[in-house]
Parts: C-alpha cells; sequence; structure tokens
C-alpha cells in the first residue's frame, strides 16, 4: 500500500466520490440541478483554483 498523507487520501475519495455521483445525475438531471443550487460541489472550483462563484 502507497504512503499518502490524509489530506491526499481525503482529496482523492472526494474525486471518486465526485464521479460517482455526476454519473448518477446524468440519469437525473433535476438531482443534478439540485446539486447545483444548493452548492454542495463547491469543492470542484477549488480543485481548478477558481472560487466558489461561477
Amino acid at each position: 500500500m502507497t504512503d499518502k498523507s490524509v489530506e491526499a487520501q481525503s482529496h482523492e475519495i472526494q474525486k471518486i466520490a465526485h464521479e460517482i455521483i455526476s454519473e448518477g445525475f446524468q440519469e437525473h438531471p433535476k438531482a443534478q440541478n439540485q446539486g447545483v443550487l444548493t452548492g454542495k460541489f463547491n469543492h470542484e472550483a477549488k480543485d481548478r483554483g477558481g472560487s466558489k462563484e461561477a
């Protein structure tokens, strides 16, 4: 097993979870809109180096 910091592992898990959720939302567009409205995926902007507001 590779030694990674807890922060690196957490970031990797967040990215994987986002991919899984995004795939599910492709089947349910209403759910995707709800996620955007509630701001649950603001970590994505952080990953790109942007702000939370798009």
